[in-house]
């Protein structure tokens, strides 16, 4: 066994004091409901309930809000008290409960990651010593995993958008308790529940589970939206940014494109042609690109803007760096998105792992966390070495066939994290996603059709009706399903639906 805790990430920069001071900002900044995404949330938030303590409700918004970490050989209760600190909440451990359990805090923690949402720092940080947390009278407070299981967090989910596409709530409870984290639910036995009232989901259960349901109703929320990736990335627009303040201070216009293009993948004439030209003319520059792409951009320079009014600011690399990390989720998940599928050529001969994970952030500009306990469980030789060549590839395939012959694999748990784990922990790891399937059912296929297909020819035996964890429910012309990152893409081909719709 690994004799410390150590949580790994390839190096970023440090950053300047100005950066830590205005994220320490950012927590008077409104979270986001399922509604409407809002600036600087990087997870979608619950609303609070009407009768939360206002510090309850700043902690319950901290959870989704971009964190900053630079931890070397740092102990648990110093990387507690930063996080408190750093987000003006409280945090504290739950001493009595880890002393009864016998728990050392004394283990280090080395950690690097930038614009993460809080609650993940702490799973990150929490899982290998098998802690938890709970938020408790306007507290974050970290504790044992049986403690936190007792603990239910009662949130509100409104949920108009669901109500108007003529989806009853009833039907979408239903769906739920049959997919997402089922034995924790009280018609299958556990203790959550849930009721709806008008356009709003009052849900009470464990914040883990919290967190799998909030990714289900964004998904949810954006399939009853019917906009495909390719509808949105075909649809160009053409505006026009002011730039003076950055020319001023001595950026150039060639860095100014170059960071764009590196951070946002705004996409030049350069690479195609004249249909999505990037341009600078004096002081402005003039951007024709996708909808999504011109969203993204008018974030990115909301922040610059935000910066720019602190006299001692000068913009850099690092700056746009920082400012990319504070999108909004949806914005992230694009960009990601866009990476992954992004087509490239290589000729890699006798790389060393640790080349490997430096190959990925340098193409993706993601977080990377590798978990070397899962991965010394798995008995994985992490100094075997990758030959690989091929011409345009898709960078995630270029991952896949990196990790494949060494029983590693991969998942995003938000846009900009890439989690490096075993094969094994990455199958146990369920996400929940939604598929339409109006298309198939216009040609004559049933839901019950549908779903019998997917399980009886998509690993037969990960499904809950085998024994194994994936669930699967048909919701009028949409199917919800919680499965691992593989199974879906299985589901993709299959249902030949675009990944990124």
């Amino acid at each position: 066994m690994i004799s410390k805790f150590i949580l790994w990430t390839m190096p970023i920069v440090n950053r300047m004091c100005w950066i830590v001071c205005f994220a320490l900002g950012l927590g008077v900044l409104p979270g986001a409901s399922f509604d409407r995404a809002k600036f600087a949330v990087v997870l979608a938030a619950p609303e609070p309930n009407f009768d939360d303590s206002p510090a309850t409700v700043t902690i319950l918004r901290a959870l989704n809000k971009p964190t900053h970490v630079e931890w070397h050989e740092r102990p648990l209760p110093d990387c507690i008290q930063y996080l408190g600190e750093y987000h003006g909440i409280t945090v504290r451990l739950d001493e009595d409960a880890l002393n009864a359990a016998q728990i050392s805090l004394d283990l280090p923690a080395t950690l690097t990651l930038q614009g993460i949402s809080l609650r993940s720092v702490l799973r990150l940080l929490l899982e290998p010593l098998a802690l938890d947390y709970v938020v408790d009278e306007g507290e974050i407070v970290v504790t044992t995993r049986a403690i936190a299981g007792e603990h239910l967090h009662e949130f509100m989910y409104q949920l108009g958008g669901v109500v108007r596409s003529g989806i009853p709530l009833a039907s979408l409870i239903d769906a739920i308790t049959q997919t997402i984290d089922r034995p924790s639910w009280k018609v299958n036995g556990g203790k959550g529940a849930m009721r709806s009232e008008q356009q709003t989901l009052h849900v009470r259960q464990r914040m883990d589970v919290h967190v799998h349901l909030q990714v289900l109703l964004r998904e949810l929320l954006q399939k009853i939206d019917g906009v495909s990736a390719a509808d949105i990335e075909g649809r160009l627009e053409t505006n026009e940014y002011r730039i003076a303040d950055l020319q001023n201070k001595g950026i150039s216009d060639s860095d100014i494109l170059k960071w764009l293009t590196e951070f946002l993948l705004v996409e030049s004439s350069a690479e195609n042609g004249d249909n999505r030209p990037a341009s600078i003319k004096e002081n402005t520059l003039i951007l024709t690109q996708p909808a999504a792409t011109q969203d993204a951009v008018s974030e990115f320079f909301h922040w610059i803007d935000f910066l720019n009014k602190n006299p001692d600011y000068q913009p850099r690399r690092e700056s746009f760096e920082y400012a990319a990390s504070m999108l909004s989720f949806d914005a992230k998940r694009r960009i990601a998105s866009k990476r992954m599928a992004k087509p490239i050529s290589f000729d890699f001969r006798d790389l060393t792992r640790e080349d490997t994970f430096l190959y990925i952030r340098e193409s993706t500009n993601f977080n990377i966390y590798v978990n070397w306990g899962a991965i010394e469980r798995a008995g994985i030789d992490l100094n075997a070495r990758c030959t690989l060549k091929a011409d345009k590839m898709q960078l995630e395939n270029v991952i896949d066939q990196l990790f494949e012959p060494h029983k590693l694999d991969w998942y995003l748990p938000e846009p900009d994290l890439f989690v490096v784990t075993s094969r094994s922990a990455a199958a146990a790891r369920m996400e929940p996603r939604v598929y339409r399937t109006e298309r198939i059912l216009a040609a004559g296929q049933t839901q019950e059709g549908i779903v019998k297909q997917l399980m009886t020819t998509i690993e037969p035996a990960s499904w809950s009706a085998n024994g194994g964890p994936g669930t699967v429910r048909p919701l009028h012309n949409l199917l919800i399903v919680d499965h691992n990152r593989r199974v879906h893409e299985q589901i993709s081909r299959v249902l030949e639906i675009d990944r990124t719709k």
